[in-house]
């Protein structure tokens, strides 16, 4: 990662300053400062910024319309919200352009530790292209079935929020979204939210209203169909990798909360593969031919096409989104694992294994052949263990 250029904006001086040397003591950057969203566009039109960090009050143009304004001029700009104010209304308001959201002053240091980490994925797309593809997402098609499902449940006069939490869990872009939502600062939970279904009922149904009917966070999959690709299979592969991941954890002794990350980390594991049908259906449907004709692996094919892999492109926006480092390894490396440094049992471990399991189990003749990293579990002390862990999935599922 090289030199970057960040752009803070805030009306205080003294914060300015504060933010300025906890980025330059964390990350090799030049870092521009300016008083109001007018001046900090007049400077982004001067000079390219990797990053923007504005406060939300300021005279003139607020932090708001700042970031609303940078992600269409600048989509490939990571943009992050910090305020000494919280409150969902606030959160609401950028929920569609602001990557994340901080608190000021104790979330200083944590912006800058973020920013690192979202910069060094960003490094595996290529230049021009997916970066900015997913730099500019604000959200992620939803099955249309379940929006049609939330939508009728929360128009109902007694809504049920354990009805809605159920029907949100049922999908990848829904949960994506509420869990970054509900997460940030400007919700002030205590601990991390890990379950959608949660996440969901702590949100209400006004706010889910709002993020469905109002400002259409929540959108619909409207794709024509991709030869060799179903997105029904996906949803339902991610859920039940999602399960299984859960599963191996409890077979290994974690407790019920520690297992939901797991849970987590599996439901968005192949979220990449969500975000390249979305953006790029030719594309998709070009991979998908080069697979089936040559029989390499979806991979290969994934970097001669774009350059980068379903795996990288889904790390990389679960780090913008503000995921935890556990979602946004299994999203890097469900596949092959060994390339992790972290050692020992972890999320990316499970959700790796419950990959290649479902596929064994629901994907037996598909163009598409998983297979376990043997590696990568000798070298983790592993090995051993695949029955076990298939025991629990199977018992499970009966």
């Amino acid at each position: 990662m090289g030199k970057i250029n960040v752009l803070l904006v805030d009306d205080e001086p003294s914060i300015l300053k504060v933010v300025q040397r906890a980025m330059q003591a964390t990350i090799d950057c030049d870092v521009s400062t300016a008083l109001n969203g007018d001046q900090a566009l007049r400077i982004m039109e001067k000079n390219p910024f990797d990053v923007l960090v504005s406060d939300i009050s300021m005279p003139g143009m607020d932090g708001t319309t700042l970031v609303n304004v940078v992600s269409e001029l600048y989509p490939k700009t990571t943009r992050l919200i910090f305020s000494a104010r919280s409150g969902g209304e606030i959160g609401l308001k950028t929920a569609g352009s602001a990557h994340q959201f901080y608190l000021k002053p104790q979330d200083i240091s944590l912006i800058a530790k973020r920013t690192k980490n979202i910069l060094r994925l960003r490094d595996f797309l290529p230049a021009e292209g997916l970066d900015q593809i997913v730099s500019h997402i604000k959200t992620l098609p939803s099955m249309p079935s379940i929006c049609l499902a939330l939508e009728n449940e929360l128009k109902k006069p007694n809504v049920s929020m354990d009805a809605v939490g159920k029907i949100v869990e049922k999908d990848i872009a829904m949960s994506a979204k509420i869990l970054q939502l509900v997460n940030s600062a400007f919700f002030g939970m205590r601990e991390r939210v890990t379950r959608p279904s949660q996440a969901a009922v702590l949100l209400g149904g006004e706010v889910l209203k709002s993020l469905l009917l109002g400002l259409h966070i929540f959108t619909e999959w409207t794709k024509k169909t991709i030869p060799c690709f179903s997105i029904h299979e996906l949803w339902s592969h991610s859920l039940n990798v999602a399960s299984s991941a859960q599963e191996i954890a409890l077979a290994e002794g974690l407790d019920k909360k520690t297992a939901d990350e797991f849970y987590i980390a599996g439901l968005f594991h192949d979220i990449g593969k969500i975000i390249m049908a979305d953006n790029l259906p030719e594309s998709c449907e070009l991979i998908q031919k080069i697979v089936h004709e040559r029989g390499g692996t979806l991979l290969a094919a994934e970097k001669e096409i774009l350059g980068a892999t379903h795996t990288e492109a889904g790390a990389y926006l679960m780090a913008l989104w503000g995921f935890p480092d556990n979602v946004i390894q299994a999203c890097a490396h469900h596949h092959y694992p060994s390339a992790m440094e972290q050692h020992g049992f972890n999320p990316a471990c499970a959700v790796h294994v419950a990959n290649v399991l479902d596929y064994e189990r629901a994907f037996t003749g598909k163009i598409v052949k998983e297979t376990m990293d043997s590696n990568y579990l000798a070298r983790e002390g592993f090995t051993n263990k695949i029955d076990k862990w298939r025991n629990a999935i199977n018992k499970t599922a009966t």
